[in-house]
């Protein structure tokens, strides 16, 4: 699920507040948190975020954390273009040019992995086997049966290529 934060100046952020199986919670929570939003100012991140967090009488588990990280994405994307900049600039400027990503492969039951294996929703073996878990026995028998086509073993992503630049 995502989180769309607007701004009475037209600037908008998207944060991804989400806990497996548990959705309407954070969403909830989300909800809960939106009161104390309203007329703030977005560029306050790190004030909002410690009044998010610690605001409360209790603590949040991991729903509310996901609440508060997915409200914290949003501030920095509207922070981000508010200066017409990445927000990798605004917290202290990029690191690496490339960098491993993760993407679920999506599938709960053997044969729906299968299936993403072979319409190629992965970049190389070693990212199907993290975003997957699939044992190494099972993805050499998926290598014997040339599911994996011309990808390779491994891949690093450029961010250029993601449209980071």
């Amino acid at each position: 699920q995502f989180l769309k934060i607007e701004t009475d100046e037209g600037y908008w952020g998207w944060g991804e507040p989400v806990v497996e199986g548990r959705a309407g919670v954070v969403r909830a929570a989300v909800k809960e948190l939106e009161r104390y939003l309203i007329g703030k100012d977005p560029m306050d991140i790190e004030d909002i975020w410690q009044v998010l967090y610690r605001g409360a009488f209790y603590r949040g588990g991991p729903e509310v954390m996901s609440a508060i990280a997915g409200i914290d994405q949003a501030l920095w994307d509207i922070k981000g273009k508010f200066f017409g900049t990445q927000i990798y600039n605004l917290l202290g400027g990029k690191c690496r040019d490339k960098l491993r990503v993760y993407c679920w492969i999506g599938g709960d039951r053997p044969g729906d992995v299968v299936e993403a294996a072979r319409d190629g929703r992965f970049l190389s073996i070693d990212d199907f086997r993290q975003r997957t878990k699939v044992s190494k026995s099972v993805i050499d028998l998926m290598e014997s049966m040339h599911l994996f086509g011309d990808i390779p073993q491994s891949n690093q992503i450029s961010l250029f290529d993601m449209g980071f630049s």
